[in-house]
């Protein structure tokens, strides 16, 4: 009952509107439909489990298992510097080094302040090693930012020699070296104040311990570069910092301990001694408090590192190897679709294809459409099934009709479609496409363009001929122009046909016809011999269901005199060729008109724009 209402709904509303608005109505829809079925066809692949449980990685060094895609994946992001790609996205390699090289520059700047900042406030002096290593390391960072921007941004508008430089430091080593060093500054910035207060003072222990976590923490940036290096390089300064807590970087008289007790001159060195002795023995040392601990932290933190490390680049090789994969399928599917849209082409023109895109059916009606049949009239006689069931006839045949074929992919014929080929017989047809018959300088143009192309088809078999061996092919074409209707037949197997008297006229002219020569009907006659073409009249032929109709043969013959010596006299071979039979043949008409008529005397009848003379 729903489904039955909701038909009534839809048919009543589809009753009240436009028929063209439902097509985008259809559109969508087909849209929705085809996306979910895209879906359902993703869940139910079972490679996309595969792609996620499964990466086509090596789980220990994380390269990909094809070493191509390996080697294409390192030179990627060389290539995209290349290109000048511009940033479209967040997950541009480019753009990703540039968010990694600003997150860089922010946490050397926070310890690299925050390191600074103790002495400052303790009112010590600062060390000079590490003012030195801070500023060689801020124009190291100010450099790296700049040329991470240029990159992600300015890449189009830089200089040659810039240019160069960055095709050089985008290389896979070259990029791993640099971003070694730019990942460890913060770690230098904060290990250069470390002196022999870390195995004294808890605070600066811990002061330098959360710096050391925040560095550590650090090197899971840099996604693009191999996580090895990275996890590699945090768990060294993990290490290094376990080393100053456990073991003795300074003498006992360089603490500073003894520095501020110093300060106390005038007392006896025994009784300072005694008491800075008492002091060291009842202070507890920090990696008394703090050694079980910080082994545990950083070890923990460590794993965490390298298993964040490890996750980001997995992440980011899938998203790269998704790309290639979206890539390629891409290119297929376009393959695919221009594929399905050449066999469209071949089986219908471009603008009826156009058109079913939108719409089920196709029809239409034209006023002016030029129409030839060409038929091979001697292929029976070629034509033999004794050799391979006739294959290597129909092979030859084919070569022909393929001739025939590259002919309309010239600019002049453009306008040509071909409708069909019936056996030996090749059907072709002019003005069918409004849009090119408005743009054309004249609405015959497509007429003498059609005509063109039945000459080049007879010139076609000609040389066609020279390569046949004792055998030559014989054309015979009818021409027509006209009204007639054109459309699809069908939903599957799609067949572009056109139909009316123009067709069927146009296919008498060629049965009627005469070998080697192009016969046109009395109208076509008219718009062709305005064209500067020159016709034989041959006289009326008896049409079937027509009648008789005057008929008009190209090339014209060369003979001299009033009347062509091939017309007064018909072979038996061109009154097989006729649709029923001659009526009045030119030697009929002017045998009728001899006892009025005198042999020395020339009477012209004019008949519209037309002239004959007898």
């Amino acid at each position: 009952m729903l489904q039955e209402k909701e038909k009534k709904t839809w048919s009543g509303a589809a009753m009240g509107m436009d028929h063209s608005a439902l097509i985008p109505l259809r559109s969508k829809n087909f849209r929705e439909r085809s996306d979910a079925h895209f879906v359902d066809v993703i869940k139910e692949d079972s490679l996309m489990k595969d792609y996620f449980y499964k990466p086509p990685i090596n789980k220990l060094s994380l390269t990909f298992l094809d070493k191509s895609l390996e080697s294409a994946y390192r030179i990627s992001y060389q290539e995209e510097v290349q290109a000048q790609a511009s940033v479209q996205t967040f997950a541009s390699p480019t753009f990703s080094s540039f968010l990694d090289m600003l997150l860089c520059c922010l946490v050397f700047l926070a310890l690299s302040l925050a390191c600074f900042l103790r002495p400052v406030v303790t009112h010590q002096a600062l060390s000079t090693p590490a003012l030195i290593l801070a500023a060689v390391a801020t124009v190291l960072e100010a450099v790296a930012l700049f040329l991470a921007v240029r990159m992600a941004f300015y890449l189009d508008s830089v200089l040659n020699c810039t240019r160069v430089l960055m095709r050089v430091i985008s290389g896979w080593v070259a990029r791993h070296l640099i971003g070694a060093v730019l990942v460890s500054l913060p770690t230098i910035a904060v290990l250069s104040h470390i002196t022999c207060e870390i195995q004294l003072s808890i605070e600066f222990t811990m002061f330098i311990c959360c710096a050391v976590i925040i560095v550590i923490i650090q090197y899971c940036n840099f996604c693009q570069l191999s996580y090895w290096m990275r996890s590699a390089l945090a768990t060294l300064v993990g290490l290094a910092l376990l080393a100053f807590l456990f073991v003795s970087l300074c003498s006992l008289t360089e603490s500073p301990h003894f520095l501020l007790d110093g300060q106390n001159k005038n007392s006896s060195l025994n009784i300072s001694g005694a008491t800075s002795d008492s002091q060291t023995n009842q202070d507890p040392h920090p990696q008394d408090l703090l050694g079980l601990e910080a082994c545990v932290v950083f070890s923990l933190l460590l794993l965490l590192v390298w298993f964040l490390n490890r996750e980001f680049e997995v992440s980011h090789r899938l998203h790269y190897h998704g790309n290639v994969e979206a890539d390629q399928h891409r290119i297929k599917i376009q393959n695919m679709r221009d594929q399905a849209d050449w066999l469209l082409r071949n089986i219908i023109p471009i603008h009826v294809a156009e058109q079913l895109k939108v719409t089920q059916s196709y029809s239409k009606n034209h006023d002016n459409v030029g129409v030839i049949f060409a038929s091979i009239v001697n292929f029976s006689e070629f034509y033999e099934e004794s050799y391979e069931g006739g294959k290597e006839c129909y092979r030859v045949l084919n070569e022909l009709i393929g001739d025939f074929d590259e002919l309309l992919r010239k600019p002049v014929f453009s306008n040509i479609e071909k409708i069909k080929t019936i056996g030996a017989t090749y059907m072709a047809a002019s003005g069918l496409n409004a849009q090119q018959c408005a743009d054309a300088a004249h609405p015959h143009a497509h007429l003498r363009a059609l005509f063109e192309f039945a000459l080049e088809m007879m010139r076609v078999v000609d040389d066609f001929n020279k390569n046949m061996l004792g055998f030559g092919f014989k054309l015979r074409i009818g021409f027509n122009h006209g009204p007639l209707t054109a459309g699809v037949i069908g939903t599957t197997k799609l067949l572009y046909d056109i139909w009316g008297d123009t067709v069927n006229i146009a296919s008498r002219m060629d049965t009627t016809g005469v070998e080697c020569r192009v016969q046109v009907s009395e109208e076509s006659y008219c718009v062709l011999s305005s064209m500067e073409y020159e016709f034989d009249y041959r006289g009326t032929v008896n049409v079937k269901g027509k009648g008789q109709m005057k008929t008009f043969l190209y090339p014209k013959s060369s003979d001299s005199g009033p009347v062509p010596q091939y017309q007064l006299s018909v072979s038996p071979e061109i009154r097989a060729q006729v649709d029923g039979s001659i009526g009045r043949s030119p030697t009929d008409e002017i045998a009728s008109m001899v006892p009025t008529t005198s042999l020395n005397t020339s009477s012209c009848h004019d008949r519209g724009t037309h002239h004959w003379c007898w």
